[in-house]
């Protein structure tokens, strides 16, 4: 079965690599390495079975050269960084671990609501982790491209974006509508992830710019040990917030 994953889906039958439904070049040692590392999500993956994975056991080959360009170009084609990892994680003297929360992919969006928006509409997002817990960094790293993939899948109309420089500036010299100008963007999609101990809380906002007025708001609750559940809340949310605000359609019974 294909594997989402942010933007992006992996079929391990075809190992095609695609970004929004379109092909990503990924030569075939890369690929084989990607393939490894989503079969064992959240799992150190060792060098060694990386190494049996591309080359074979029987292969000899400048294994550390050959590896580092092996993760350098997965890393490039997901646009991830090894300073940081929203995908692979490196871990030293133990592997690589993939990190980002997989998911099966959604199904086609009815035709109907696909013709809704007759102009493009743009939105961007941005995140917070509030809770000064560092471990919860990766986690809301990847949130932005899961949020986008899902809302693409609601209304492909929309401009949507989650990883542009202006939107990884600190809160505290953040400007809405110097960001609204610069990226051209109607809409932000504001998370606030917050402690409600021993639980969390996650703030969404829905905020039509450069008014900067808040047509939707709700909180959320979950725990550290199920991040997927609160994630396919957060998703849930802004699916409800978007589909009622943006594209004027109603509410989902």
């Amino acid at each position: 079965m294909p594997l989402r994953f942010g933007l992006f889906t992996f079929d391990p039958v075809s190992q095609r690599l695609l970004r929004n439904g379109l092909p990503v070049a990924l030569e075939p040692q890369p690929t084989r390495a990607l393939a490894l590392l989503l079969a064992k999500p959240n799992q150190v993956v060792s060098r060694q079975e990386l190494r049996e994975a591309i080359w074979g056991a029987d292969t000899h080959v400048d294994f550390e050269r050959g590896l580092a360009y092996v993760l350098s170009q997965i890393r490039s084609a997901l646009d991830d960084s090894a300073a940081n990892p929203r995908f692979v994680q490196t871990l030293p003297r133990q592997g690589y671990k993939f990190i980002c929360p997989l998911a099966a992919p959604r199904p086609p969006t009815p035709f109907w609501t696909r013709r809704r928006i007759a102009t493009t509409t743009r939105a961007i997002s941005i995140f917070d982790n509030e809770t000064g817990r560092p471990a919860l960094d990766p986690w809301l790293h990847t949130l932005p491209d899961a949020v986008l993939a899902s809302l693409h899948a609601e209304a492909p109309q929309l401009a949507l974006s989650g990883n542009a420089d202006p939107l990884r500036r600190p809160r505290n010299i953040r400007n809405l509508k110097v960001l609204a100008q610069e990226l051209r963007a109607d809409y932000l999609l504001l998370g606030q992830l917050q402690n409600q101990s021993p639980a969390l809380r996650f703030v969404t906002h829905l905020i039509r710019l450069p008014a900067e007025t808040h047509p939707k708001a709700n909180r959320l609750f979950g725990h550290p040990s199920d991040l997927p559940a609160l994630e396919s809340a957060v998703l849930a949310e802004y699916r409800r917030a978007v589909r009622q605000h943006i594209l004027n359609l109603p509410p989902i019974s």
